[in-house]
């Protein structure tokens, strides 16, 4: 009788570990074979929907806001992690990569919509508000601060800009020269972005700016060669994460020193992080992409928690 309940123990414990739904290391990542046609490019199918772009409450880190991707557009959208509740904001809303939604202080998410202007709602869906933001790309929030950063474009007579700082409300406080795409600031007083400015070769920069003084820093390198970049987030004052399409990296930025935390690939690979200081996880965008018939490509995207030295992941599951 005591080995019989011995054994059941046993098993429990077993279930409960395999239920856990935690993801090791990818071992092994293989890139895509190229596609068999002359045009060289793959027909694509999705589920319903793919899901990207999540920003954490910075009030409570259960909560995320982002982006679902499905037939009829973009809607934004707001999941609790404790509560599995999901509810939509708005449908068809978002300009993706260009204006992910920023969960800010007050309560207000900040998006970008395809005129090219920043508006921000309620978690609880109501106040929907155009900024007086404008011609805009890339918003980005620090909530300690209740500050914003976005690239302030001109589009004639040639595409070009400035990195504009601003209160959330939109009032313009300073501006720094320069590009801007995928940038972080929150958590920390510097800004962090990716800078391919005036290269010449494949090599790109990851550059810390001081908004005080506008100095810029160069705290690693990445190669664009073939790879694209996927995204920055900050983890404390001196640790940056990025996501490249080849792997998760890691830059101490007083030593300036890179390392590599995973290898990924074009087949998966992970995109647009964000981290929350209560949770001690970077929640992304997981990318997997499988070949599933003659130049027929299958297109996941998912929400995954991941911990941020890059050991193990666990999928968000939004019921629908």
């Amino acid at each position: 009788m005591k080995n019989t309940f011995f054994y059941l123990i046993i098993i429990a414990v077993v279930a409960f570990l395999q239920s856990c739904k935690h993801s090791p290391v990818l071992e092994t990542c293989e890139d895509l074979p190229p596609s068999p046609t002359p045009a060289g490019m793959y027909d694509c199918i999705a589920p319903t929907y793919n899901y990207v772009a999540a920003s954490f409450n910075p009030n409570n880190a259960n909560e995320i806001a982002y982006c679902r991707i499905g037939a009829t557009g973009n809607d934004l959208c707001v999941y609790n992690l404790q509560t599995h509740q999901m509810k939509v904001l708005g449908k068809g809303l978002l300009a993706i990569d260009a204006g992910m939604p920023e969960w800010g202080s007050n309560d207000w998410i900040f998006f970008m919509f395809g005129d090219m202007k920043i508006w921000k709602i309620k978690s609880s869906g109501d106040s929907l508000t155009q900024t007086n933001i404008s011609l805009c790309l890339y918003p980005k929030l620090n909530t300690a601060l209740q500050k914003m950063i976005y690239y302030h474009t001109q589009l004639t007579p040639v595409f070009s800009g400035n990195i504009f700082i601003s209160t959330e409300n939109g009032t313009v406080l300073d501006s720094i020269p320069g590009t801007m795409d995928l940038a972080a600031w929150q958590n920390s007083e510097n800004i962090a972005l990716f800078s391919e400015s005036g290269s010449q070769t494949s090599m790109g920069t990851i550059q810390v700016i001081n908004p005080s003084t506008k100095a810029r820093t160069n705290v690693g390198t990445y190669n664009f060669n073939g790879n694209s970049k996927m995204g920055i987030c900050w983890i404390d004052n001196h640790t940056l994460i990025y996501m490249m399409q080849d792997g998760i990296y890691k830059i101490d930025v007083p030593t300036q020193k890179t390392t590599q935390l995973r290898a990924t690939c074009q087949t998966n690979y992970y995109c647009h992080p964000a981290y929350s200081p209560t949770l001690h996880k970077i929640v992304a965008c997981k990318t997997t992409q499988k070949v599933v018939g003659f130049n027929l490509l299958e297109v996941v995207r998912t929400l995954c928690l991941l911990d941020v030295n890059g050991n193990e992941e666990s999928e968000i599951f939004i019921p629908e």
